[in-house]
């Protein structure tokens, strides 16, 4: 975890507070906040269970292959931590009204190895995201299940329809979206007034 944990720091927001300090240094210090300037927060509404067990152990080893100047995380190799995760997503068990269940997607949402997996595969999922992003030099960042970005390549509906089709494309992760000059996110609300940044504490 510590590990992973250090690869997604670039793209992570640690809290609501750094969150803020971010987003203020995008639209004060940077003066990258235009009168046009979009925010889109998406809230990711299956984050514990986003893949097929064989699916999840696949993307974990490609990330460690990516990220990992031999093929060994300390100790163990790439191929041990993949025997290793196939043990444990395949042997996650709950019982339900006297009956036995298994997992075929995800682990429970109590364990932090279930969100950690979760993190990784978002950083990749995310990447054609951050692609647009970077190329317009914009704030992205991602707090477990919630992403946001500012957005000031085209409209309103282009950003849609980009979303949508990413959301084609891997139907796998479902998520929910919010586009416009005034969103919420991580117990903040913001508003872009003609340039200006404005916020406030805002609680659902």
């Amino acid at each position: 975890r510590p590990y992973a944990n250090g690869v997604l720091r670039s793209t992570s927001f640690t809290d609501e507070t750094d969150f803020i300090r971010k987003l203020y240094r995008y639209a004060t210090t940077e003066r990258r906040l235009r009168p046009s300037t979009l925010f889109c927060t998406i809230k990711i509404t299956n984050f514990c269970t986003l893949e097929e067990h064989k699916e999840m152990i696949d993307v974990i080893g490609y990330f460690l292959q990516d990220n990992l100047a031999t093929n060994k995380l300390e100790p163990l190799t790439i191929q041990t931590i993949r025997n290793l995760l196939h043990l444990f997503l395949h042997n996650n068990i709950f019982s339900y009204k006297n009956s036995i269940y298994k997992f075929t997607k995800g682990s429970p949402n109590t364990l932090p190895l279930t969100e950690t997996l979760s993190n990784i595969y978002l950083f990749v999922w995310q990447k054609k995201i951050l692609k647009e992003v970077n190329q317009n030099i914009e704030l992205f960042g991602r707090y477990k299940d919630r992403i946001f970005f500012t957005w000031n390549k085209s409209t309103p509906i282009a950003l849609e329809t980009f979303l949508e089709d990413l959301r084609d494309k891997h139907r796998n992760v479902r998520f929910q979206k919010l586009i416009g000059t005034s969103v919420s996110f991580l117990n903040a609300y913001i508003e872009n007034r003609q340039g200006q940044l404005y916020t406030r504490t805002h609680y659902d």
